[in-house]
């Protein structure tokens, strides 16, 4: 399965370069590639970082962090209903690039709020901001695909899917 990773510093001290180190432990969740996506906004900065094991999307188009209008999402699992929300998405006028169900998820999310979430029905993983971050929201499904670890240093929070072999 794929690897999350990333970070909230209210401090600004954290950034691409931290990011890309803690991407680069997770190599082994995901050989098919990997991507990271660092925001600044006054109330501090933000990270999302991702290693892609392809299993759905194989193109560039399944890269993630994923962006979609304002929200961005790093994902792990597997939404095995996506077929069936897309197909309602698209009745509803969305349009999608890719055949991923990460986004599916952040279509979802962006036309019925925290209320997509119960609409998924899967094993996943995410961790999803804005593009102007104030806070970064994860949620994940039970029984969890592996830990979430958080911890927090000064004034910065970290996250991963798992810690580093």
């Amino acid at each position: 399965m794929c690897g999350i990773c990333g970070f909230f510093d209210t401090s600004h001290s954290t950034g691409a370069a931290q990011l890309e180190a803690m991407t680069l432990t997770l190599q082994h969740r995901g050989p098919d590639g990997s991507g990271t996506q660092v925001f600044n906004s006054p109330h501090g900065s933000l990270g999302l970082g991702h290693r892609r094991l392809s299993i759905i999307e194989l193109s560039p188009l399944g890269k993630q962090p994923m962006a979609f209008k304002h929200l961005w999402v790093s994902f792990n699992g597997e939404i095995y209903n996506h077929a069936e929300l897309r197909q309602e998405l698209e009745q509803l006028g969305h349009c999608f690039t890719s055949h991923s169900d990460t986004e599916v998820l952040l279509q979802a999310y962006a036309r019925w709020g925290n209320a997509a979430i119960s609409r998924f029905t899967g094993m996943f993983a995410f961790a999803f901001t804005t593009a102007k971050p104030k806070a970064c929201c994860c949620a994940a499904t039970g029984p969890v695909l592996s830990p979430c670890f958080t911890t927090a240093i000064r004034a910065c929070c970290y996250l991963a899917l798992s810690l580093k072999p």
